[in-house]
């Protein structure tokens, strides 16, 4: 399951952050069917943690001009890590 997946990622320790790399993934892991260019850019709670959606890498091989978007949710990230 997911929570194996985001366990075993982790070390063995439950992870704290997560992030969902496409629609898929996004709209999986958040019970939703809301597409991802509204889902992207913000942080949501999931199970004990959070998570943050952005664009899966295939579609940005598709669609560079998004690449800036990606960017800004890493930003987004880097910046939560170093409070």
């Amino acid at each position: 399951g997911v929570r194996a997946v985001s366990d075993q990622a982790a070390g063995g320790h439950p992870a704290q952050d997560h992030l969902a790399l496409g629609t898929f993934a996004a709209q999986t892991l958040l019970e939703t069917d809301e597409k991802i260019s509204r889902l992207r850019g913000r942080f949501f709670s999931y199970r004990n943690a959070r998570l943050i959606a952005t664009f899966h890498p295939a579609f940005l091989l598709r669609n560079s001009e998004r690449k800036r978007d990606v960017w800004e949710d890493m930003k987004m990230i880097r910046e939560e890590y170093g409070r």
